[in-house]
Protein backbone atom coordinates (compact mmCIF):
# COMPACT_ATOMS: atom_id res chain seq x y z
CA UNK A 1 0.00 0.00 0.00
CA UNK A 2 1.44 3.44 -0.70
CA UNK A 3 0.92 6.38 1.20
CA UNK A 4 -0.85 9.54 -0.03
CA UNK A 5 0.12 12.76 0.72
CA UNK A 6 -2.77 12.90 3.67
CA UNK A 7 -1.72 9.79 5.15
CA UNK A 8 1.93 10.66 5.15
CA UNK A 9 1.00 14.05 7.06
CA UNK A 10 -0.54 11.64 9.70
CA UNK A 11 2.67 9.67 9.49
CA UNK A 12 5.03 12.24 10.41
CA UNK A 13 2.48 14.08 13.30
CA UNK A 14 3.31 10.82 15.08
CA UNK A 15 6.89 10.37 14.30
CA UNK A 16 7.66 14.09 15.22
CA UNK A 17 6.47 14.01 18.62
CA UNK A 18 9.54 11.46 19.24
CA UNK A 19 12.11 14.11 17.36
CA UNK A 20 14.49 15.59 17.80
CA UNK A 21 16.31 12.30 17.86
CA UNK A 22 19.61 10.72 17.57
CA UNK A 23 20.41 8.45 14.59
CA UNK A 24 21.60 5.56 16.24
CA UNK A 25 21.58 2.69 13.28
CA UNK A 26 20.50 2.47 9.93
CA UNK A 27 19.78 -1.10 8.45
CA UNK A 28 19.22 -2.07 4.95
CA UNK A 29 16.43 -4.51 4.06
CA UNK A 30 16.58 -4.23 0.60
CA UNK A 31 17.48 -1.77 -1.96
CA UNK A 32 15.01 0.56 -1.60
CA UNK A 33 13.77 -0.45 1.94
CA UNK A 34 15.49 1.20 5.16
CA UNK A 35 15.52 1.25 8.84
CA UNK A 36 16.48 4.01 10.59
CA UNK A 37 16.93 3.35 14.59
CA UNK A 38 16.12 6.66 16.68
CA UNK A 39 17.03 7.54 20.35
CA UNK A 40 14.77 9.85 21.76
CA UNK A 41 14.60 9.02 25.51
CA UNK A 42 14.11 5.54 24.17
CA UNK A 43 14.78 3.47 21.06
CA UNK A 44 11.73 4.56 18.00
CA UNK A 45 12.05 3.06 14.53
CA UNK A 46 11.81 4.59 11.22
CA UNK A 47 10.42 2.09 8.85
CA UNK A 48 11.33 4.05 5.05
CA UNK A 49 10.05 2.23 2.14
CA UNK A 50 11.35 3.89 -1.41
CA UNK A 51 9.78 1.37 -3.63
CA UNK A 52 7.62 1.80 -6.49
CA UNK A 53 4.63 -0.35 -5.30
CA UNK A 54 4.33 1.12 -2.12
CA UNK A 55 6.74 3.79 -0.94
CA UNK A 56 6.02 5.29 2.19
CA UNK A 57 7.30 6.06 5.87
CA UNK A 58 6.58 5.43 9.60
CA UNK A 59 7.42 4.93 12.77
CA UNK A 60 6.92 1.20 13.25
CA UNK A 61 6.96 -1.06 16.38
CA UNK A 62 7.20 -3.69 14.10
CA UNK A 63 10.59 -6.17 14.32
CA UNK A 64 12.98 -7.12 11.67
CA UNK A 65 15.44 -10.00 10.96
CA UNK A 66 17.94 -8.04 8.85
CA UNK A 67 19.89 -10.48 6.58
CA UNK A 68 20.86 -8.64 3.97
CA UNK A 69 24.60 -6.88 3.48
CA UNK A 70 24.36 -3.31 3.33
CA UNK A 71 24.42 -1.69 0.19
CA UNK A 72 27.14 1.18 -1.44
CA UNK A 73 24.20 3.96 -0.43
CA UNK A 74 23.65 2.68 2.92
CA UNK A 75 27.50 2.67 3.25
CA UNK A 76 27.65 6.53 1.98
CA UNK A 77 24.40 7.58 4.24
CA UNK A 78 25.90 6.30 6.83
CA UNK A 79 29.32 8.34 6.83
CA UNK A 80 26.46 11.35 6.68
CA UNK A 81 23.89 10.70 9.32
CA UNK A 82 24.94 8.03 11.73
CA UNK A 83 24.90 9.76 15.44
CA UNK A 84 23.78 13.17 14.10
CA UNK A 85 20.29 14.45 14.91
CA UNK A 86 17.29 14.15 13.23
CA UNK A 87 15.33 17.23 13.38
CA UNK A 88 10.88 17.33 13.18
CA UNK A 89 9.69 16.71 9.22
CA UNK A 90 8.08 19.00 7.37
CA UNK A 91 5.71 18.75 4.55
CA UNK A 92 5.87 20.39 1.37
CA UNK A 93 1.98 21.95 1.28
CA UNK A 94 0.35 18.17 1.48
CA UNK A 95 2.27 16.84 -1.60
CA UNK A 96 4.19 13.64 -0.90
CA UNK A 97 7.45 15.42 -0.34
CA UNK A 98 8.99 15.96 3.21
CA UNK A 99 12.16 16.84 4.53
CA UNK A 100 14.25 17.19 7.81
CA UNK A 101 17.32 19.17 9.26
CA UNK A 102 20.18 16.70 10.12
CA UNK A 103 22.42 18.66 12.55
CA UNK A 104 25.87 16.83 12.15
CA UNK A 105 29.61 17.36 11.93
CA UNK A 106 32.19 17.20 9.41
CA UNK A 107 35.12 15.71 8.98
CA UNK A 108 37.10 18.55 10.78
CA UNK A 109 34.61 18.00 13.72
CA UNK A 110 32.71 21.71 12.83
CA UNK A 111 28.77 21.32 13.26
CA UNK A 112 26.83 21.47 9.83
CA UNK A 113 23.38 21.47 9.14
CA UNK A 114 22.57 18.89 5.72
CA UNK A 115 18.70 18.37 4.41
CA UNK A 116 17.51 14.85 3.82
CA UNK A 117 14.76 14.90 1.81
CA UNK A 118 12.12 12.01 0.64
CA UNK A 119 9.80 11.73 -2.41
CA UNK A 120 7.17 9.40 -2.50
CA UNK A 121 6.18 9.66 -6.19
CA UNK A 122 6.16 6.00 -7.51
CA UNK A 123 9.04 4.76 -9.42
CA UNK A 124 10.52 8.22 -8.94
CA UNK A 125 10.45 7.57 -4.86
CA UNK A 126 13.53 9.08 -3.62
CA UNK A 127 16.09 10.29 -0.62
CA UNK A 128 18.31 13.24 -1.21
CA UNK A 129 21.02 14.25 1.16
CA UNK A 130 21.60 17.89 0.79
CA UNK A 131 23.42 20.93 2.20
CA UNK A 132 23.31 23.91 3.59
CA UNK A 133 23.30 25.46 -0.35
CA UNK A 134 21.19 22.92 -1.73
CA UNK A 135 23.79 21.44 -3.28
CA UNK A 136 23.02 17.26 -3.89
CA UNK A 137 25.72 15.63 -1.54
CA UNK A 138 24.33 11.75 -2.27
CA UNK A 139 20.85 10.28 -3.46
CA UNK A 140 19.36 6.97 -3.83
CA UNK A 141 18.41 7.21 -7.18
CA UNK A 142 19.75 9.57 -10.34
CA UNK A 143 17.45 10.74 -13.02
CA UNK A 144 17.59 13.25 -15.66
CA UNK A 145 13.94 14.38 -16.10
CA UNK A 146 11.11 14.06 -13.66
CA UNK A 147 7.38 14.49 -13.83
CA UNK A 148 8.19 15.94 -17.44
CA UNK A 149 10.29 18.82 -15.98
CA UNK A 150 14.22 19.27 -16.46
CA UNK A 151 15.33 18.35 -12.65
CA UNK A 152 18.58 16.88 -12.30
CA UNK A 153 18.74 14.52 -9.69
CA UNK A 154 22.42 13.62 -8.99
CA UNK A 155 25.27 14.05 -6.70
CA UNK A 156 26.54 17.90 -7.56
CA UNK A 157 23.46 19.20 -8.76
CA UNK A 158 21.21 21.68 -7.10
CA UNK A 159 17.80 20.32 -5.73
CA UNK A 160 14.69 21.69 -6.34
CA UNK A 161 11.51 19.88 -5.44
CA UNK A 162 8.54 19.91 -8.27
CA UNK A 163 6.72 22.65 -9.05
CA UNK A 164 2.86 22.10 -6.91
CA UNK A 165 -0.17 23.95 -7.87
CA UNK A 166 -2.66 22.63 -5.62
CA UNK A 167 -3.73 24.16 -1.89
CA UNK A 168 -2.49 22.50 1.13
CA UNK A 169 -6.05 21.17 2.83
CA UNK A 170 -5.29 22.32 6.20
CA UNK A 171 -5.25 25.73 5.52
CA UNK A 172 -7.91 27.53 6.39
CA UNK A 173 -8.17 30.46 3.91
CA UNK A 174 -7.77 27.89 1.40
CA UNK A 175 -10.59 25.87 2.51
CA UNK A 176 -12.79 28.44 2.54
CA UNK A 177 -12.34 29.65 -0.72
CA UNK A 178 -12.59 25.71 -1.63
CA UNK A 179 -16.32 26.03 -0.02
CA UNK A 180 -17.13 29.57 -1.49
CA UNK A 181 -16.57 28.21 -5.44
CA UNK A 182 -19.48 26.94 -7.50
CA UNK A 183 -17.56 23.95 -8.67
CA UNK A 184 -16.12 21.57 -6.44
CA UNK A 185 -13.42 18.98 -7.16
CA UNK A 186 -11.15 18.01 -4.02
CA UNK A 187 -8.85 16.03 -5.93
CA UNK A 188 -8.25 18.91 -8.30
CA UNK A 189 -8.45 21.24 -5.96
CA UNK A 190 -6.66 19.95 -2.88
CA UNK A 191 -2.92 18.59 -2.51
CA UNK A 192 -2.52 14.79 -1.14
CA UNK A 193 -5.95 13.85 -1.11
CA UNK A 194 -6.83 9.56 -2.76
CA UNK A 195 -10.15 9.08 -4.62
CA UNK A 196 -11.24 7.17 -1.80
CA UNK A 197 -10.45 10.10 0.72
CA UNK A 198 -12.06 12.63 -1.75
CA UNK A 199 -15.57 10.35 -1.60
CA UNK A 200 -15.24 10.59 1.84
CA UNK A 201 -15.09 14.36 2.59
CA UNK A 202 -17.59 15.25 0.01
CA UNK A 203 -19.94 14.96 2.79
CA UNK A 204 -19.12 17.67 4.86
CA UNK A 205 -20.95 21.00 3.41
CA UNK A 206 -18.62 23.12 5.81
CA UNK A 207 -14.90 24.50 5.95
CA UNK A 208 -15.50 24.10 9.76
CA UNK A 209 -16.61 20.43 9.72
CA UNK A 210 -14.00 19.91 6.85
CA UNK A 211 -11.11 21.01 8.74
CA UNK A 212 -12.66 19.44 11.75
CA UNK A 213 -12.47 15.74 10.18
CA UNK A 214 -8.84 16.13 8.28
CA UNK A 215 -7.60 16.86 12.12
CA UNK A 216 -9.34 14.68 13.79
CA UNK A 217 -9.39 10.85 11.76
CA UNK A 218 -10.11 7.56 12.83
CA UNK A 219 -7.40 4.47 11.51
CA UNK A 220 -9.45 1.37 10.73
CA UNK A 221 -7.51 -2.32 10.86
CA UNK A 222 -7.84 -3.36 7.49
CA UNK A 223 -8.34 -0.69 6.01
CA UNK A 224 -6.75 1.50 3.35
CA UNK A 225 -7.53 4.85 3.60
CA UNK A 226 -8.03 7.06 7.00
CA UNK A 227 -11.54 7.56 7.77
CA UNK A 228 -13.37 10.91 8.71
CA UNK A 229 -15.87 10.01 11.32
CA UNK A 230 -15.52 9.14 14.80
CA UNK A 231 -15.75 5.10 15.77
CA UNK A 232 -14.49 3.12 18.15
CA UNK A 233 -12.52 0.63 16.14
CA UNK A 234 -10.21 3.40 15.41
CA UNK A 235 -6.59 2.63 16.57
CA UNK A 236 -3.44 4.77 16.76
CA UNK A 237 -1.98 5.49 13.75
CA UNK A 238 1.16 3.33 14.39
CA UNK A 239 -0.66 0.40 15.04
CA UNK A 240 -2.74 0.92 11.55
CA UNK A 241 0.51 1.19 9.71
CA UNK A 242 2.28 -1.46 11.44
CA UNK A 243 -0.86 -3.76 10.37
CA UNK A 244 -0.38 -3.48 6.58
CA UNK A 245 3.44 -3.30 6.98
CA UNK A 246 3.44 -7.21 8.81
CA UNK A 247 1.05 -8.16 5.77
CA UNK A 248 3.30 -6.60 3.29
CA UNK A 249 6.33 -8.44 5.08
CA UNK A 250 3.88 -11.69 5.02
CA UNK A 251 2.72 -11.46 1.51
CA UNK A 252 6.31 -10.27 -0.07
CA UNK A 253 9.24 -10.34 2.24
CA UNK A 254 11.65 -7.55 1.58
CA UNK A 255 14.67 -9.76 1.78
CA UNK A 256 17.31 -9.04 -1.03
CA UNK A 257 17.48 -12.62 -0.86
CA UNK A 258 14.66 -13.21 -3.05
CA UNK A 259 16.29 -11.27 -6.03
CA UNK A 260 19.19 -13.13 -5.50
CA UNK A 261 17.56 -16.48 -5.95
CA UNK A 262 15.09 -15.82 -8.88
CA UNK A 263 18.41 -14.63 -10.73
CA UNK A 264 20.17 -18.20 -10.49
CA UNK A 265 17.15 -20.15 -10.65
CA UNK A 266 16.41 -18.03 -14.20
CA UNK A 267 19.95 -18.35 -15.39
CA UNK A 268 19.64 -22.04 -14.52
CA UNK A 269 16.47 -22.35 -16.26
CA UNK A 270 17.59 -21.08 -19.05
CA UNK A 271 20.50 -23.12 -19.61
CA UNK A 272 18.69 -26.26 -18.92
CA UNK A 273 16.27 -24.69 -22.00
CA UNK A 274 19.17 -24.69 -24.07
CA UNK A 275 20.28 -28.57 -23.17
CA UNK A 276 16.77 -29.97 -23.94
CA UNK A 277 16.83 -28.34 -27.50
CA UNK A 278 20.21 -29.84 -27.99
CA UNK A 279 19.38 -33.31 -26.98
CA UNK A 280 16.01 -33.56 -28.95
CA UNK A 281 18.28 -32.27 -32.12
CA UNK A 282 20.17 -35.27 -31.35
CA UNK A 283 17.14 -37.30 -30.50
CA UNK A 284 15.91 -36.50 -34.19
CA UNK A 285 18.88 -37.66 -35.93
CA UNK A 286 18.01 -41.52 -35.28
CA UNK A 287 16.33 -41.61 -38.48
CA UNK A 288 19.69 -40.63 -39.97
CA UNK A 289 20.98 -43.88 -38.19
CA UNK A 290 18.48 -45.90 -40.50
CA UNK A 291 19.38 -44.10 -43.76
CA UNK A 292 23.32 -44.84 -42.65
CA UNK A 293 22.15 -48.50 -42.17
CA UNK A 294 20.79 -48.63 -45.66
CA UNK A 295 23.58 -46.64 -47.46
CA UNK A 296 25.94 -49.21 -45.75
CA UNK A 297 23.94 -51.94 -46.85
CA UNK A 298 23.96 -50.95 -51.01
CA UNK A 299 27.72 -50.39 -50.66
CA UNK A 300 28.24 -53.71 -49.31
CA UNK A 301 26.52 -54.95 -52.48
CA UNK A 302 28.40 -53.12 -54.70
CA UNK A 303 30.97 -55.22 -56.89
CA UNK A 304 33.74 -52.12 -56.62
CA UNK A 305 33.85 -52.76 -52.30
CA UNK A 306 37.73 -53.38 -52.76
CA UNK A 307 38.26 -49.90 -54.99
CA UNK A 308 38.88 -46.20 -53.59
CA UNK A 309 35.99 -44.25 -55.49
CA UNK A 310 35.13 -40.45 -54.60
CA UNK A 311 31.37 -41.76 -55.61
CA UNK A 312 28.86 -44.47 -56.56
CA UNK A 313 25.82 -45.01 -57.91
CA UNK A 314 23.82 -47.87 -55.81
CA UNK A 315 20.33 -49.54 -55.22
CA UNK A 316 18.85 -49.16 -52.26
CA UNK A 317 16.38 -52.24 -51.60
CA UNK A 318 15.33 -51.25 -49.23
CA UNK A 319 13.06 -48.36 -50.94
CA UNK A 320 13.73 -49.57 -54.36
CA UNK A 321 15.68 -46.58 -54.98
CA UNK A 322 19.01 -45.74 -57.14
CA UNK A 323 21.04 -43.53 -55.29
CA UNK A 324 24.35 -41.46 -55.55
CA UNK A 325 26.75 -41.83 -52.46
CA UNK A 326 28.97 -39.23 -52.08
CA UNK A 327 32.18 -41.40 -50.70
CA UNK A 328 35.75 -40.60 -48.76
CA UNK A 329 38.35 -41.25 -51.90
CA UNK A 330 41.02 -42.27 -48.99
CA UNK A 331 38.99 -45.31 -48.11
CA UNK A 332 37.80 -48.17 -50.07
CA UNK A 333 34.07 -48.54 -50.80
CA UNK A 334 34.02 -51.73 -47.89
CA UNK A 335 35.30 -48.87 -45.66
CA UNK A 336 32.95 -46.42 -46.39
CA UNK A 337 30.32 -49.36 -45.88
CA UNK A 338 32.08 -49.82 -42.48
CA UNK A 339 32.05 -46.20 -41.19
CA UNK A 340 28.46 -45.46 -42.00
CA UNK A 341 27.49 -48.99 -40.18
CA UNK A 342 29.67 -47.53 -37.38
CA UNK A 343 28.02 -44.57 -37.05
CA UNK A 344 25.00 -45.64 -37.42
CA UNK A 345 25.50 -47.80 -34.36
CA UNK A 346 27.07 -44.99 -32.15
CA UNK A 347 23.59 -43.17 -33.04
CA UNK A 348 21.40 -46.16 -32.00
CA UNK A 349 23.77 -46.74 -28.43
CA UNK A 350 23.40 -43.02 -27.86
CA UNK A 351 19.36 -43.04 -27.59
CA UNK A 352 19.12 -44.51 -24.02
CA UNK A 353 21.63 -41.81 -22.46
CA UNK A 354 19.96 -38.72 -24.21
CA UNK A 355 16.54 -40.06 -23.22
CA UNK A 356 18.10 -40.40 -19.20
CA UNK A 357 19.75 -36.52 -19.88
CA UNK A 358 15.98 -35.80 -21.19
CA UNK A 359 14.77 -37.20 -17.97
CA UNK A 360 17.15 -35.43 -16.22
CA UNK A 361 16.98 -31.87 -17.07
CA UNK A 362 13.01 -32.15 -17.14
CA UNK A 363 13.51 -32.66 -13.02
CA UNK A 364 15.88 -29.88 -12.62
CA UNK A 365 13.46 -27.76 -14.99
CA UNK A 366 10.43 -28.85 -12.80
CA UNK A 367 12.20 -28.37 -9.84
CA UNK A 368 13.37 -24.31 -10.94
CA UNK A 369 9.85 -23.52 -11.88
CA UNK A 370 8.44 -25.15 -7.97
CA UNK A 371 10.85 -22.94 -6.16
CA UNK A 372 10.19 -19.75 -8.51
CA UNK A 373 6.80 -20.50 -7.55
CA UNK A 374 7.36 -20.85 -4.12
CA UNK A 375 9.22 -17.19 -4.63
CA UNK A 376 6.20 -15.69 -5.29
CA UNK A 377 4.05 -16.39 -1.75
CA UNK A 378 7.43 -17.20 0.30
CA UNK A 379 7.29 -15.06 3.34
CA UNK A 380 10.47 -14.41 5.56
CA UNK A 381 10.99 -17.32 7.26
CA UNK A 382 10.25 -20.05 4.57
CA UNK A 383 12.58 -17.77 2.20
CA UNK A 384 15.13 -18.43 4.42
CA UNK A 385 14.49 -22.67 4.25
CA UNK A 386 14.80 -22.06 0.26
CA UNK A 387 18.03 -20.00 0.40
CA UNK A 388 19.36 -23.10 2.71
CA UNK A 389 18.02 -25.38 0.70
CA UNK A 390 19.72 -23.69 -2.59
CA UNK A 391 23.06 -23.72 -0.73
CA UNK A 392 23.00 -27.29 0.01
CA UNK A 393 22.60 -28.61 -3.34
CA UNK A 394 25.42 -25.42 -4.23
CA UNK A 395 23.17 -23.82 -6.45
CA UNK A 396 23.63 -21.11 -4.30
CA UNK A 397 27.28 -20.19 -2.64
CA UNK A 398 27.36 -19.18 0.92
CA UNK A 399 30.26 -17.19 2.59
CA UNK A 400 30.15 -18.78 5.97
CA UNK A 401 28.50 -22.61 6.27
CA UNK A 402 24.45 -22.38 7.14
CA UNK A 403 23.70 -23.11 10.90
CA UNK A 404 21.21 -25.93 11.11
CA UNK A 405 17.85 -24.50 11.08
CA UNK A 406 15.02 -25.80 13.09
CA UNK A 407 12.55 -27.42 10.99
CA UNK A 408 9.42 -25.70 10.91
CA UNK A 409 5.34 -26.96 9.76
CA UNK A 410 5.13 -23.81 7.76
CA UNK A 411 1.08 -22.45 8.63
CA UNK A 412 -1.72 -23.63 10.89
CA UNK A 413 -5.22 -23.48 10.70
CA UNK A 414 -7.78 -25.31 12.52
CA UNK A 415 -11.00 -27.22 11.00
CA UNK A 416 -14.60 -26.80 12.63
CA UNK A 417 -13.65 -29.40 14.88
CA UNK A 418 -10.50 -28.28 15.98
CA UNK A 419 -8.13 -30.33 13.93
CA UNK A 420 -4.86 -28.97 12.80
CA UNK A 421 -4.28 -28.49 8.81
CA UNK A 422 -0.61 -27.43 8.17
CA UNK A 423 0.51 -25.95 5.00
CA UNK A 424 4.24 -26.22 3.77
CA UNK A 425 6.15 -23.28 2.02
CA UNK A 426 8.75 -24.55 0.82
CA UNK A 427 10.38 -27.85 0.14
CA UNK A 428 12.03 -28.88 3.49
CA UNK A 429 8.65 -27.63 5.04
CA UNK A 430 6.77 -29.90 2.84
CA UNK A 431 9.01 -32.82 3.04
CA UNK A 432 9.16 -32.54 6.78
CA UNK A 433 5.28 -32.03 6.84
CA UNK A 434 4.47 -34.98 4.48
CA UNK A 435 7.17 -37.51 5.67
CA UNK A 436 8.01 -36.68 8.94
CA UNK A 437 5.45 -34.95 11.00
CA UNK A 438 2.33 -36.54 9.45
CA UNK A 439 1.20 -39.79 10.66
CA UNK A 440 0.61 -42.21 8.34
CA UNK A 441 -3.64 -42.58 8.78
CA UNK A 442 -3.46 -38.75 8.80
CA UNK A 443 -4.94 -36.82 5.20
CA UNK A 444 -2.48 -35.11 3.18
CA UNK A 445 -3.71 -32.76 -0.07
CA UNK A 446 -2.24 -31.12 -3.11
CA UNK A 447 -3.78 -29.75 -6.12
CA UNK A 448 -3.44 -31.75 -9.25
CA UNK A 449 -1.69 -30.51 -12.37
CA UNK A 450 -0.01 -27.38 -10.20
CA UNK A 451 3.14 -26.46 -8.35
CA UNK A 452 1.65 -26.12 -4.69
CA UNK A 453 2.11 -26.33 -1.19
CA UNK A 454 1.84 -29.99 1.04
CA UNK A 455 -1.30 -29.71 2.90
CA UNK A 456 -1.52 -32.25 6.00
CA UNK A 457 -4.75 -32.54 7.30
CA UNK A 458 -3.95 -33.83 11.37
CA UNK A 459 -6.95 -35.99 11.73
CA UNK A 460 -7.34 -39.87 10.87
CA UNK A 461 -11.52 -39.81 10.96
CA UNK A 462 -12.03 -36.15 8.76
CA UNK A 463 -15.39 -35.15 8.14
CA UNK A 464 -16.24 -34.31 4.66
CA UNK A 465 -15.98 -30.42 5.62
CA UNK A 466 -12.72 -30.90 7.14
CA UNK A 467 -11.59 -32.31 3.87
CA UNK A 468 -13.05 -29.81 1.53
CA UNK A 469 -11.10 -27.09 3.78
CA UNK A 470 -8.24 -28.96 3.73
CA UNK A 471 -8.58 -28.97 -0.36
CA UNK A 472 -9.80 -25.33 -0.41
CA UNK A 473 -6.22 -24.29 1.22
CA UNK A 474 -4.11 -26.51 -0.94
CA UNK A 475 -5.89 -24.83 -3.75
CA UNK A 476 -5.17 -21.37 -2.55
CA UNK A 477 -1.37 -21.85 -1.91
CA UNK A 478 -0.95 -23.37 -5.36
CA UNK A 479 0.00 -21.52 -8.48
CA UNK A 480 -3.88 -22.20 -9.62
CA UNK A 481 -5.36 -19.87 -6.43
CA UNK A 482 -6.65 -17.15 -9.78
CA UNK A 483 -9.16 -19.81 -10.97
CA UNK A 484 -12.30 -20.49 -9.81
CA UNK A 485 -12.29 -23.82 -9.56
CA UNK A 486 -9.50 -26.48 -8.98
CA UNK A 487 -9.26 -29.88 -8.54
CA UNK A 488 -7.20 -31.09 -5.47
CA UNK A 489 -6.05 -34.51 -4.40
CA UNK A 490 -6.49 -35.51 -0.58
CA UNK A 491 -5.46 -39.38 0.30
CA UNK A 492 -3.76 -40.63 3.69
CA UNK A 493 -0.27 -40.15 4.25
CA UNK A 494 0.73 -43.78 4.11
CA UNK A 495 -0.30 -43.72 0.35
CA UNK A 496 2.17 -41.05 -1.07
CA UNK A 497 5.57 -42.02 -1.05
CA UNK A 498 8.79 -40.06 -2.26
CA UNK A 499 9.70 -40.11 -5.88
CA UNK A 500 13.68 -41.51 -6.00
CA UNK A 501 15.68 -39.60 -8.10
CA UNK A 502 13.89 -36.31 -7.99
CA UNK A 503 14.02 -32.78 -6.16
CA UNK A 504 12.64 -31.15 -3.61
CA UNK A 505 9.38 -32.90 -2.20
CA UNK A 506 7.84 -34.27 -5.54
CA UNK A 507 5.90 -37.45 -4.64
CA UNK A 508 3.87 -40.21 -6.22
CA UNK A 509 0.32 -41.27 -4.66
CA UNK A 510 -2.58 -43.50 -5.28
CA UNK A 511 -6.18 -44.47 -3.83
CA UNK A 512 -7.14 -39.96 -3.90
CA UNK A 513 -10.17 -38.45 -3.70
CA UNK A 514 -10.81 -35.95 -6.20
CA UNK A 515 -12.56 -32.36 -4.85
CA UNK A 516 -13.63 -29.41 -7.27
CA UNK A 517 -13.17 -26.26 -5.14
CA UNK A 518 -12.31 -22.78 -5.15
CA UNK A 519 -9.29 -21.73 -3.63
CA UNK A 520 -9.66 -20.07 -0.57
CA UNK A 521 -8.79 -19.83 3.46
CA UNK A 522 -11.98 -20.71 5.47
Amino acid sequence: MTFSGLTLHYAITDLNAYLPARIQKIQVLSYDQIILDLYHKETIRLYLNLSPQSAKMHRTMSSFSVKTEPTVFINRLKKWLLNATLMPFTQISKDRIIKAVIKTKNELYDEVQLELVLEFFGKDANLILVDSQQKIIDCLKTSGALFSQPRLIQIGATYSPPIGIKKDPFNPQDVADYFKSDSRNLIGYFDGLSSEMANQLERFKTAQDFLQALHHPSFILGENSPHFEKTEDSVPFVKWADDHLIKDKEERPYDQRRLQILKVLKKRLERALKKENVLNQQLSEVSTAEVLTAEGQALMASSHKQEKLSQLDVVDYTHGENLTLLLDKTKTVLENAQLRFKKAKKIKASIPHLKKQLKINQTDMDYYRLIMYQLESATQESLEGIYLELASKRLIKLKTPPKKVKKTSGKTYQTTQNNSIYVGLNNEQNAFLTHEKAKPNEYWAHVRGYPGSHVILATSTPTEDEMIQACELAAYYSKAKNLIKVDVDITPVKHVKKIPGHHGCFVRYDQAKTYSVQPKIS
